[in-house]
């Protein structure tokens, strides 16, 4: 069940701000680009962002507009994508470190 896929009990989520979900540092910029969306009518939306628990996290959260919907509403989803994004930075300083010692080579 919900509990399950999430962890959390729909008491927990239901009524809920998903905001306080997520750390304070990226609802800003998370905020500004679902206000993008509503502004230019853009049918979905995909935003890393990272999880307001202790724990550090990355979250992907995707956003569809329902089709044929006449009140407009959405549908949205999220995944952990924690290891893809250490993975990425881990990538990152090491090409860093390898350009910094090839241009002290050349």
């Amino acid at each position: 069940g919900f509990q399950g896929l999430t962890g959390l009990s729909p008491g927990q989520v239901l009524g809920r701000s998903g905001f306080k979900r997520i750390a304070r540092q990226d609802r800003a910029s998370l905020r500004s680009a679902l206000d993008q969306v509503q502004q230019q009518g853009l049918g979905s939306l995909c935003v890393r962002f990272r999880g307001a628990d202790e724990r550090v996290r990355w979250l992907q959260i995707e956003i569809r507009r329902l089709q044929n919907d006449p009140r407009g509403d959405w549908i949205s989803w999220s995944r952990d994508v924690s290891e893809r994004e250490q993975a990425r930075r881990s990538l990152s300083r090491q090409q860093q470190s390898a350009e910094i010692i090839l241009s002290s080579i050349g």
